[in-house]
């Protein structure tokens, strides 16, 4: 029997690559997004006649100050905690599972994987263990370890939504987008409550080129967490697919609103700004894009490549001297694009970046 106080854990969550068609659209990749089960503190063990704590109640105190640091986003503290508590009750699986949830978040996977998998050596049928040990295998790179965690965890408890949505993502990473769709699904079915799926089936919808059942599920995902800039950006991608040039501008300028970082946002507005024949001010979401991330190549060759459209040579071969040194074969293109007598297409897009909240 699990008693104390769960350290929440995050599951899956995709970004859907930008929508606009060109080079330079990186693979999907996998993200992690917040969805906190509730958990609730419990009293440790009696004390002593003596008024010290028994093992077991100094454990339980520890674990539950070590739940607060790491809500405090103090993991360093929380890792310390858990692993004292451990010390006092090596055989209190949810210690383990909580010690392993601070170790993912300090991206310290090889430490979560062998805490994980202590709390199920204590408690075998611990469904939630085994579905975020398969969420460290699959940040790590095993895929095949993953698949089984999850599939395990399901078949231990078919009402656990987040196994079924991080299932989906494997499945989605590996290409396999109907089967990502049909697990999404599944995952709503249980709990209609999951921004993170919501969007993550949009994405699929969106992989599949079934992009007005794309913007269907990614608007609800918008609804669930109006705050997720990463949303935000898949919605505008969705749109700009259909041509919805309007409500894609919208998206993008909210997540930049959102998130006043997200280069990936301004360069793929520039793209949108470009399509429309807004030049002045897609060479402006450029700039930015590269203010923020100076050795960003793909949004230097947009922004040469839009100069190229105004005609402003001069402008365009600054680009080319900024860009040779990052990416030759790019900055090639754009050298070609500027001495050409034909104006070529200016779209460039950026795909999926990796992010944590």
């Amino acid at each position: 029997m699990l008693k104390g106080t769960v350290f929440c854990f995050v599951t899956f969550l995709l970004i859907l690559p930008a929508a606009a068609a060109g080079r330079g659209v990186a693979h999907p990749r996998l993200q992690a997004a917040r969805q906190d089960p509730p958990a609730a503190a419990q009293d440790g063990g009696e004390r002593s006649s003596a008024g010290a704590r028994r093992p077991e109640e100094e454990a339980e105190r520890l674990n539950a100050s070590g739940v607060a640091q790491g809500k405090a986003g103090r993991l360093a503290e929380a890792v310390a905690l858990f692993r004292r508590a451990a010390g006092y009750d090596p055989s209190n699986a949810l210690i383990h599972y909580n010690l392993g949830v601070a170790y993912y978040r300090t991206n310290a996977y090889d430490d979560a994987i062998d805490s994980f998998r202590r709390a199920l050596r204590l408690e075998p049928n611990y469904a939630r263990a085994l579905n975020d040990l398969g969420r460290a295998y699959a940040d790590s790179g095993r895929t095949e370890k993953a698949a089984e965690c999850f599939e395990r965890a399901v078949r231990l408890d078919p009402k656990l939504a987040d196994a079924y949505n991080n299932l989906g993502a494997l499945y989605f990473d590996l290409g396999r987008y109907e089967r990502a769709v049909e697990t999404y699904r599944e995952a709503l079915r249980i709990d209609p409550q999951l921004p993170a799926t919501y969007g993550n089936l949009g994405v699929a919808y969106g992989s599949l080129n079934r992009h007005g059942e794309a913007v269907e599920y990614l608007r609800r995902a918008v609804a669930l967490d109006p705050d997720s800039a990463t949303a935000h950006y898949n919605l505008a991608a969705a749109h700009y697919r259909l041509k919805q040039y309007r409500e894609a501008v919208e998206h993008y300028e909210r997540a930049i609103r959102l998130r006043p970082d997200y280069a990936e946002a301004y360069n793929n507005l520039g793209v949108l700004l470009s399509d429309m024949g807004r030049y002045k001010q897609a060479a402006d979401r450029f700039d930015r894009a590269v203010a923020l991330r100076p050795d960003y190549a793909t949004a230097l060759y947009n922004l040469g490549m839009t100069y190229v459209r105004m005609r402003k040579r001069d402008a365009s071969l600054r680009q080319f001297v900024r860009l040779k040194g990052l990416d030759a074969d790019t900055a090639d293109r754009l050298y070609k694009a500027i001495f050409s007598d034909k104006v070529v297409d200016a779209r460039n897009p950026e795909g999926a970046n990796r992010t944590r909240p």
